[in-house]
């Protein structure tokens, strides 16, 4: 969660790869947040209580880029942060109930 605070508060930041696809932020988002969905998944929490925690996250990481220069908040970017908690989540515990 630290590091996705460090990266909202950056006024802009490089792309990883020259890639001038249309959308590619959002994927940036969903991977984003699957790797954060992924470690939350190591809690004893439900994964309800998990995917909320991750969601409001994301929403809350939206809000503050509205306060940062250069940086808007957007629906669309914390509907991909929710997608990637989702799909973080469930993959681990569909890793876990496989492994049982």
């Amino acid at each position: 969660m630290g590091f996705i605070y460090y990266l909202s508060s950056k006024s802009s930041l490089p792309s990883p790869f020259e890639i001038n696809l249309p959308f590619i932020d959002k994927l940036y988002h969903f991977i984003e947040y699957s790797i954060l969905g992924f470690f939350l998944s190591f809690s004893n929490s439900s994964k309800l209580i998990l995917f909320l925690i991750g969601t409001l996250y994301g929403g809350f990481d939206e809000i503050h880029q509205g306060f940062v220069e250069g940086r808007d908040p957007s629906f669309f970017d914390w509907l991909f942060d929710s997608f990637g908690v989702f799909f973080g989540v469930w993959s681990v515990y569909l890793w876990k109930k496989k492994k049982s």
